[in-house]
């Protein structure tokens, strides 16, 4: 790889770290706060995620349809953060009416926000060790695929996705998840 191209290559490394460093004070700010601050941050974040998936599936979150996606994501979480814990399902079966591949991304979202909600109850280790754990892979992937790179994981569904990639976020994680294991006592 030449000079250049080396430069090129991690091109986009400063506004991830400067963005990386807005999230974790934000995120963290709400972790350690629990309660309403930490509650807000997973509805916003599940609004986000479920504004992302229309995206995808190009609906756009301006239509009556796409609003009402990103609604039912956020409703779903308010009614687990009600402590209604038992309606999340009824969430992820009724968004069936958005066809099944939105259903089933709707799911997923759901099932994340209840279970980032329910893992901050007693103590904050178990966030912690959750987030800890993807940044430290998505990190480490992207470092070990950018200096070693290599060949494609699957060039049709990821371009950028190495196999170094990979195993680098794979070691990253279990060596982050080991760490706050350890800090938090339950290693």
């Amino acid at each position: 790889m030449t000079g250049a191209e080396q430069s090129s290559a991690w091109r986009d490394l400063r506004p991830r770290v400067l963005s990386a460093l807005v999230m974790v004070v934000v995120a963290g700010g709400c972790i350690g706060l629990g309660g309403i601050a930490y509650t807000l941050m997973v509805l916003l974040t599940m609004g986000g995620m479920a504004a992302e998936a229309a995206g995808l599936f190009r609906l756009r979150v301006q239509s009556l349809r796409g609003g009402l996606y990103v609604l039912w994501a956020v409703c779903a979480g308010l009614s687990v953060a009600a402590g209604h814990w038992g309606y999340f399902i009824l969430f992820c079966i009724s968004a069936c009416v958005f066809g099944a591949p939105l259903c089933a991304v709707m799911s997923v979202i759901i099932m994340a926000g209840t279970a980032l909600l329910w893992l901050r109850q007693d103590s904050v280790w178990p966030v912690l060790f959750v987030v800890a754990v993807v940044v430290a892979s998505d990190t480490s992937a992207y470092m070990a695929g950018r200096m070693i790179g290599g060949p494609k994981l699957a060039p049709r569904i990821s371009p950028g996705k190495t196999r170094s990639g990979a195993l680098g976020g794979l070691v990253g994680a279990v060596l982050m998840g080991g760490a706050v294991a350890l800090l938090s006592g339950f290693g």
